[in-house]
């Protein structure tokens, strides 16, 4: 950018931001807030305007991978990329020192600063930074170096299409960071009319999911860390909220002790409402990761592709789902409602897929073994992925095995095998009794179907996770596998238990 046209602009009154005018393509707008940075602003334009011919001059090279560096001018050294001010070798009457800050873009696409040095005084609306990642997360903000004060605001390009492909573009080929716009989605750049803060997270999205017990958006503080809030209306009685914080916060940490990264964690707790003196309050369960896709959605942009490449690509998130649920189950616990709106995408580049399982509201104590846990007509889990025993004579762990199976063959075949709107399977229910026969005929077409499939591990898997006690076939009428015996039947062993594998019924 010139800056005789930028000065040029502002005496006129035109908008700099404007597509087609100097800072049409801007990011970030600074704007002097006060005196003295108005006057050393100009005190540098001046100086740029004088020196700008001098080819030895120039800024420095380009390094935006280390981001854009923020301080005063000396003569003899590099200019920095974002001149502040002049600075005489005698003294200088700003306070802000030759290595004074860095701006660069996170891997949210968002703008974040840092402070050079603990001795550089940087405020964000009048709070000191740190040397660590102090992001931009509003529309608006007040940046002060010292005793220069600036309006930064996010430039009306930051919105464009065209600038979310530069982002993404930069992130991935400067930055080095694996990111998607899925992903980038999630941390728009900031309204102006300015984000709703939840204690110290400042929300991104509006609602991306909602179930039973409340709807999920997407929040972001100001080191970055990226969440999902789900928000519940509670009322005077407030003991299941405290109950499902309380088995949150078991399972969090007992994943965290065990470094396992495939169990959506609890992060903490908020209320409007601290005291409970209120005859309603809102809660918000603070969870993380945030997941752009789950397996829902990865499907239908189809993510999966096709033929071989699907198979491929399916094999590898049923191993991984598996050994989540595993997870679960040799500590004593059962998901409960596995399916593919609930299992989030943690990585998923040409390299590397891999799973998260959300939605553990309804995470149980899985039965001893040799028991069952009692039906629950109606309550729990999701129709087409609850097995057959769930709600007919009681069921353990292994509900989860079935449901992994189911959706395996929907990844597979890119459909629910045998969907239906009804449980055909509720225990002294006519309604079940009379759509059971057309259950029956899906499931073995279902079950035929898997000789197709050209990966043989994956298909006797598979065939073993979808067993149940009612099948019409007594092929399939026996036991059902454990998720640690399907694993071993991946990795091409046999489905004999092995000696921690829990072996309790269906």
């Amino acid at each position: 950018m010139h800056t005789e046209d930028f000065l040029s602009s502002q005496a006129t009154n035109e908008d700099p931001t404007l597509p087609g005018a100097v800072a049409g393509e801007a990011t970030v707008i600074l704007t002097p807030e006060t005196a003295d940075a108005g006057l050393a602003f100009f005190e540098v334009a001046e100086w740029l305007n004088q020196q700008s011919s001098n080819p030895e001059l120039l800024p420095a090279r380009e390094h935006a991978g280390k981001g854009w560096t923020l301080g005063s001018l000396r003569e003899g050294y590099s200019l920095n990329d974002l001149v502040l001010c002049l600075r005489p070798d005698n003294g200088t009457i700003y306070g802000v020192r030759r290595h004074q800050a860095v701006l660069q873009v996170h891997n949210t696409g968002l703008i974040y600063l840092q402070s050079a040095s603990d001795r550089a005084q940087t405020y964000l609306n009048e709070k000191r930074i740190s040397r660590g990642i102090n992001l931009l997360k509003d529309a608006v903000i007040a940046v002060t170096f010292r005793r220069l004060r600036y309006r930064v605001k996010y430039a009306r390009f930051s919105r464009s299409e065209t600038y979310q492909d530069r982002l993404y573009k930069y992130l991935q080929d400067i930055i080095g960071v694996q990111t998607s716009q899925s992903a980038l989605a999630l941390t728009p750049t900031p309204a102006e009319q300015g984000g709703i803060k939840i204690g110290q997270w400042t929300l991104t999205t509006g609602t991306i999911g909602h179930g039973a017990s409340g709807r999920v958006s997407v929040a972001i503080n100001n080191k970055g860390k990226l969440v999902a809030l789900k928000r519940m209306t509670v009322g005077k009685d407030r003991r299941w909220a405290q109950e499902l914080q309380r088995k949150l916060e078991m399972l969090t940490s007992l994943a965290r002790s065990r470094d396992e990264n495939r169990l959506l964690g609890l992060v903490e707790v908020i209320t409007d409402d601290g005291k409970g003196i209120n005859r309603t309050a809102d809660l918000w369960f603070v969870l993380e990761p945030a997941v752009a896709d789950t397996l829902h959605s990865a499907s239908l942009k189809g993510l999966f592709g096709e033929g071989d490449q699907r198979l491929c690509i399916s094999g590898i998130i049923v191993q991984d789902l598996l050994g989540a649920v595993d997870f679960l189950h040799q500590n004593g616990w059962l998901h409960g409602d596995i399916k593919p709106t609930n299992i989030g995408i943690r990585t998923w580049t040409r390299d590397a897929k891999s799973i998260v399982l959300l939605d553990l509201d309804g995470a149980q104590k899985a039965p001893t073994p040799g028991q069952q846990l009692p039906v629950t007509l109606g309550a729990g889990g999701t129709i087409g992925w609850l097995s057959p025993e769930r709600e007919m004579t009681g069921y353990t762990e292994k509900t989860d095995v079935w449901a992994i199976g189911v959706t395996a063959l929907w990844m597979i075949h890119g459909r629910h095998p045998w969907n239906s709107s009804y449980n055909p399977w509720r225990h002294e229910d006519p309604t079940s009794e009379r759509i059971r026969p057309l259950f029956h005929e899906m499931y073995t077409e279902g079950v035929a179907n898997l000789t197709g499939i050209k990966n043989k591990a994956l298909k006797e898997a598979i065939r073993a996770m979808i067993r149940h006690p009612y099948a019409e076939k007594n092929s399939q009428k026996g036991a059902r596998v454990s998720a640690a015996q399907a694993l071993d039947m991946l990795s091409g062993k046999s489905e004999q238990p092995r000696k921690k594998a829990r072996d309790s019924g269906h």
